[in-house]
């Protein structure tokens, strides 16, 4: 099974999470106009009020939450 995504609404705040079984942690890198990669984090970080990963047994759930309104 690959990964899984989902999006939750509570209290004004959506919250989306994706599940995946990869070993390594996302790491936010410095923006770069020449970079061909490395920009969906960034992008999150710009949009979200805040973010983060966390562990799973079958690896990890990475999530962003975002104001409504």
């Amino acid at each position: 099974r690959g990964s899984v995504m989902r999006v939750f609404l509570s209290d004004g705040v959506r919250r989306m999470a994706a599940d995946d079984r990869g070993t390594g942690t996302p790491d936010l890198q410095p923006s770069s106009s020449s970079a061909g990669h490395g920009w969906g984090l960034l992008l999150v970080s710009a949009m979200a009020r805040s973010w983060g990963v966390g562990p799973t047994a079958a690896g990890k759930t990475v999530w962003a939450e975002l104001a409504v309104g």
